[in-house]
């Protein structure tokens, strides 16, 4: 069984879901800004319009606790409340490093419909609108059903992506929230400093 360190983890997430993009025809991009919640900037055309997706990618693992006990589900880390609630572009992609597997979950509403539905087992859950906007927003994978709903994406079908990026980004310019999508790319801009300090 494969077991990454986090960081290689990450890194190994981000390197195959940016090529299951690319495999399926996607423009990908790898921004080098610092923006946390960007991790993989997906470009689809819509009426016309270059529409920015904003991907947010965790990877999980099943690895064995200090009494060497695998737990049934492997939880995401790390993916802020005010991620999912920055951007009306904004998706999740989980890598699951045990298995070669990818979900993907298209537009802040979906991953919330998806978060919540773990409170009917998660006794530790907290309601999404209970969340400070710096805490995680916990998605769970399970060892054999990954995560309930169809959020895996097919190694055989390109067209079950596509349908889910446009999907995305048909609401995006359906509801008139391209500049909202795009704003959210700069609100974090870093600091200017004044070379006059120095």
């Amino acid at each position: 069984m494969h077991a990454l360190t986090n960081t290689f983890s990450g890194v190994a997430g981000e390197a195959r879901i940016a090529a299951e993009f690319v495999r399926c025809g996607f423009r990908v991009a790898d921004p080098y800004w610092t923006d946390d919640e960007v991790d993989l900037l997906v470009l689809e055309r819509e009426e016309n319009l270059a529409v920015p997706l904003s991907i947010q990618v965790k990877s999980v693992q099943f690895l064995p606790d200090r009494n060497q006990k695998i737990p049934t589900h492997a939880f995401t880390q790390g993916l802020k409340k005010r991620y999912v609630t920055k951007s009306p572009a904004f998706a999740l992609a989980i890598y699951l490093v045990d298995t070669d597997e990818i979900f993907f979950i298209d537009g802040p509403a979906n991953i919330r419909r998806v978060y919540e539905a773990q409170g009917a087992w998660n006794k530790k859950h907290v309601a999404f609108d209970a969340l400070g906007s710096d805490k995680d927003v916990r998605i769970a994978v399970h060892m054999e059903n990954g995560i309930d709903g169809d959020w895996k994406v097919s190694p055989h079908d390109a067209e079950w992506l596509n349908t889910r990026v446009k999907r995305l980004a048909s609401q995006v310019i359906g509801e008139n929230k391209l500049t909202i999508a795009l704003d959210a790319l700069w609100t974090d801009s870093p600091a200017v400093t004044d070379s006059s300090d120095e």
